[in-house]
């Protein structure tokens, strides 16, 4: 995973941000994993809607990053002191929400990542697909 902050072909980030991204370990990555696929249908990536009471998708085709930021901040990710990413099974990460936002790019590739983010409440979730779609749901708690 360090790929994506320390090779220059993917992107570089000053140090002062990297000491702030907290890669966790499979188990960790596991656990993170297993807690969000109760808001997912079966054996899909995309979230079961009926698991929220509100529901917004935005499609990346075309659009800038700078866009995408507006939109993730308009959901209130960066006032979070701590996001959780999730990829898969065995790689999660903790970061402030201020640098997802941030570096969005980085964590998320939309040709090839599958990546689902929450904080501890698990009053949101925001999935975003490999086919250039985000989703975020509030949940029914």
């Amino acid at each position: 995973m360090q790929w994506r902050f320390t090779n220059p072909k993917f992107d570089l980030l000053p140090v002062s941000d990297l000491v702030q991204l907290f890669p966790l370990n499979e188990e960790a990555a596991f656990f993170l994993w297993d807690s969000v696929r109760a808001f997912f249908l079966p054996r899909e990536q995309s979230l079961n809607r009926k698991s929220f009471k509100s529901f917004l998708e935005l499609e990346l085709d075309g659009l800038g990053v700078s866009e995408i930021q507006k939109w993730l901040r308009q959901r209130g990710l960066m006032m979070n002191d701590t996001l959780y990413l999730s990829w898969n099974q065995e790689e999660a990460m903790q970061v402030p929400g201020s640098l997802f936002v941030k570096y969005f790019d980085s964590f998320y590739y939309s040709a090839s990542d599958d990546l689902t983010v929450f904080d501890e409440s698990l009053n949101w979730i925001l999935n975003c697909v490999h086919y250039h779609q985000l989703s975020y749901g509030l949940t029914l708690n």
